[in-house]
């Protein structure tokens, strides 16, 4: 054993903390569930008695069903008790045990989970993606949001996209009508051609038979894929809008745990699953997940609660430890914020995203920072 081995077995958490910050966006993102101008946040801050700490993002979002800081403070407070005393390197049980205490709060759970796993990490000289075996990718593609209030600035956002080395874009779509909706995507092609892989989000705003007759609208269009375009929890329905389409649909809310995932498998209410660590609870029940979809033969995407570069952080070392099928991923959200949580961004180039090698999360957050934006 050695001696970083040995000390970690030792390390005990002192201190939790549930820190809520408040963070703006460069620019309005227009969804389903309404306009997103500002976002809040809880960062959970766990210390050993080493002196190591790890951090752990929860992005909340009401209305897309994520829950408040509020809950996410007081269901980090319910845990304190238990985790005063626990060994980081337990985080598999310790994520068992919270899930009892705290049943449904994935965002808190989460945030605990990616904490005690950047500590367990950091303390055996590791990055995530490691205490899981051997890396399995060195990157990650994501795809940009494109909005705007017309068409012509939408295409014009698009355009900036494809300069800027991204090879798909997203479309929100649902809060506005279909008509506006494929002239946005219209202005798109007109401008770049084929030359971006386009998927639209509805937001689970249509119903089953809307869905099927706008796909099929937008499915001269050459787009890519429909993410979520019913009710979350209308399985049936979403299967019903995959049979009767030729474009593949990506099931997102419908999915926040392995029931959820399970259900859609079996009835093939998808043909891509959304996985978000957040929605999830964690990193180690994300991978469960990925891991079902990947021996079902289905493909996944990595998404986001809009977290901050943080949060994208886990999701990284979440994709260096599975080895499945991955398309275009929305860990480019980070990007919308005009402010940082860390003291040197993630590497990236146009749309590939690197997967940090450093111990933990493979980054360094500026705790400065974090203060600037408590709320």
């Amino acid at each position: 054993m050695s001696e970083l081995q040995h000390t970690a077995k030792q390390l005990r958490v002192v201190a939790v903390e549930a820190i809520p910050i408040q963070l703006s966006l460069s620019q309005p993102n227009n969804t389903a569930m309404g306009v997103v101008t500002e976002t809040t946040k809880v960062i959970v801050k766990i210390t050993t008695d080493t002196g190591i700490s790890g951090f752990g993002e929860a992005s909340t979002f009401p209305a897309y069903g994520g829950g408040t800081a509020d809950a996410v403070m007081s269901a980090v407070a319910a845990c304190s008790p238990y985790l005063r005393g626990v060994n980081p390197l337990n985080y598999i049980q310790i994520s068992a045990v919270l899930g009892e205490i705290i049943a449904r709060e994935q965002l808190a759970l989460a945030a605990i989970d990616v904490a005690l796993q950047d500590i367990a990490g950091k303390s055996l000289g590791q990055p995530i993606y490691e205490l899981y075996g051997n890396k399995v990718r060195e990157s990650v593609e994501v795809f940009l949001i494109v909005s705007g209030e017309d068409p012509a600035e939408v295409a014009e956002n698009a355009r900036q996209a494809k300069a800027d080395g991204f090879e798909v874009v997203k479309v929100k779509a649902g809060f506005e009508t279909i008509e506006m909706t494929i002239a946005k995507i219209e202005a798109i092609r007109r401008e770049v051609g084929l030359g971006l892989d386009i998927t639209v989000d509805a937001n689970q705003a249509w119903q089953v038979d809307e869905a099927i007759a706008n796909i099929k609208l937008l499915e001269p269009l050459s787009i890519q894929s429909i993410e979520q375009p019913v009710l979350a929890k209308d399985i049936q329905g979403m299967a019903d809008v995959t049979n009767a389409t030729g474009v593949q649909i990506i099931a997102d809310e419908s999915v926040w745990d392995m029931e959820d995932a399970l259900q859609v498998i079996k009835i093939r209410g998808a043909d891509v699953l959304s996985i978000r660590v957040s929605k999830a609870g964690g990193i180690y029940n994300a991978r469960l997940i990925l891991k079902m979809a990947r021996d079902a033969g289905i493909p996944c995407i990595l998404g986001s609660m809009l977290e901050t570069d943080l949060g994208i952080s886990a999701a990284l070392q979440l994709a260096g430890s599975v080895d499945c099928k991955l398309y275009a991923s929305a860990l480019s959200h980070y990007l919308m914020y005009e402010a940082s949580l860390l003291e040197k961004p993630l590497r990236r180039k146009g749309s590939t995203l690197h997967i940090p090698n450093e111990p933990g999360l493979g980054v360094t957050v500026c705790e400065e920072k974090i203060d600037l934006h408590r709320c």
